[in-house]
């Protein structure tokens, strides 16, 4: 069977001749032990969080960095009957929301894993950008904003495969 640990953290991962035997997880302040037979995958699925796992373990880290990406809630009547309307050449898209639209400008700022405050700067520049690429949302307010984080190694492609250095 296949056991999936989410909102856990990799505090120690131990190897043997090339292959992780076992490793240790924190999750929701209780730490466990897990043991790997030498089929097992460990599978690093921790975004901009996973370079910090392996060198944490004095393992080869992939070169991944996280980045930020500001979404917005904008408030406009009738916005869900729209179809999501997407300018590649600005980089900018609005997707249909219950009494509005979820739109983005596509920033992408890199910062560390742990940072998800949204950044009061960008608002300008969305709204700059709103207005030029969808003029008329030009008196749509803005009712939410966020920002979440996307990982991306060096060439802004995501990394996949197996760890070149150890077997499983």
């Amino acid at each position: 069977g296949i056991v999936i640990h989410t909102s856990s953290q990799i505090t120690d991962i131990h190897t043997e001749k090339e292959t992780v035997s076992g490793f240790k997880v924190l999750h929701k302040q209780e730490k466990s032990a897990v043991s790997l037979i030498p089929d097992d995958i460990l599978v690093n699925a921790a975004g901009g969080w996973a370079p910090q796992i392996l060198k944490r373990n004095n393992l080869w880290a992939p070169p991944v960095n996280a980045y930020k990406r500001h979404l917005y809630f904008i408030s406009y009547p009738g916005g869900e009957n729209f179809p999501i309307l997407w300018d590649e050449m600005k980089d900018f898209y609005i997707r249909p929301e219950s009494g509005g639209f979820l739109a983005s400008h596509c920033d992408q700022t890199q910062t560390l894993p742990d940072d998800y405050d949204a950044n009061p700067d960008e608002d300008v520049k969305f709204i700059g950008a709103l207005i030029a690429t969808f003029p008329f949302l030009a008196k749509a307010g803005i009712r939410k904003v966020w920002s979440c984080l996307r990982s991306f190694s060096m060439d802004n492609r995501p990394v996949t495969g197996f760890d070149p250095h150890l077997k499983n």
